[in-house]
């Protein structure tokens, strides 16, 4: 768990999830509900 924890430290997540959320799938559309951007 070290190995994660650094992660959580070094990259920029909100960043990273704000930088891909407008390309990303809209819920309440059609289909299979998409996953949650961050749990990808």
């Amino acid at each position: 768990m070290i190995f994660l924890d650094r992660m959580d430290r070094i990259i920029p997540w909100h960043e990273i999830v704000e930088a891909f959320s407008p390309n990303y799938y809209e819920k309440g559309k059609k289909g299979r509900q998409p996953y949650d951007l961050e749990s990808i």
